[in-house]
């Protein structure tokens, strides 16, 4: 679910203001809180911001009911995944990154995002 109108707007605002700063350095935004504070009505509310601006990568959730979801390698593949599926570029880069690691599945965690996150997107000249 989304923020109801009128809510949360200075959240909302601070994290809009980050991430369409070209002069930011800070390139990650960890949002974190107790369960049931809102963060994922928060996330989804950006997300949806986002999406319609076109300017939406990707975007995970952590749900402590559901653990193996969690881990840190299905976290990256989810990432590769849902980055694949915006845009076919990217896609075709991450493709390719797997073609060239058909273990990747059983890489550790810091191998799967070098090859697929990392590599993959610093081939891209123009996305």
């Amino acid at each position: 679910p989304a923020c109801h109108p009128s809510t949360q707007e200075n959240v909302l605002s601070e994290i809009i203001d980050w991430a369409t700063n070209p002069s930011c350095k800070q390139n990650v935004l960890w949002y974190h809180g107790l369960a049931g504070s809102g963060k994922s009505t928060i996330s989804t509310t950006i997300a949806n911001t986002f999406r319609e601006l076109r300017r939406l990568g990707t975007f995970v959730f952590f749900n402590c009911a559901h653990p193996e979801q969690s881990h840190p390698s299905k976290v990256i593949q989810t990432l590769a995944y849902k980055l694949g599926s915006v845009d076919q570029h990217i896609g075709a880069a991450i493709c390719n990154a797997i073609d060239n690691f058909p273990s990747i599945n059983d890489a550790s965690p810091r191998v799967q995002f070098i090859k697929l996150i990392v590599e993959s997107l610093a081939t891209l000249t123009d996305i």
